[in-house]
């Protein structure tokens, strides 16, 4: 037998037509990590004096959170029927028409309101 056989190491491949590699499904598992390294190795501190050792406060600003209806007089109308009827015949029926007025003034707790 003969030993005078030549095989290639290097081998070209060339892919042309219909073949489907199935390159569709490749997913990225893991991102590589970047390193970015600075000449720089302490960063400088920034100080400035102002002059301000002894700061204290003294008094509080005043909040005036007045929330509510401010001492207001309301005008509504008013059209009140009372009826008395008997298979749907009026009996008695009685009508009040005019104004109603409604004050609102700040809240001052009477004699029987406080607690003690």
């Amino acid at each position: 037998m003969s030993t005078d056989v030549n095989i290639p190491n290097a081998y070209t491949i060339t892919l042309a037509g219909g073949a489907d590699l199935d390159l569709d499904n490749v997913r990225i598992k893991e991102i590589p990590v970047i390193r970015l390294e600075t000449a720089i190795k302490e960063i400088p501190k920034v100080t400035m004096d102002l002059g301000l050792d002894n700061v204290r406060i003294k008094e509080l600003p005043k909040i005036d959170a007045d929330i509510g209806i401010k001492p207001t007089r309301v005008h509504m109308p008013m059209h009140t029927q009372m009826c008395v009827s008997i298979l749907g015949i009026n009996l008695l029926k009685l009508s009040l028409c005019g104004e109603n007025m409604m004050i609102t003034e700040p809240y001052v707790p009477r004699r029987t309101e406080r607690c003690e």
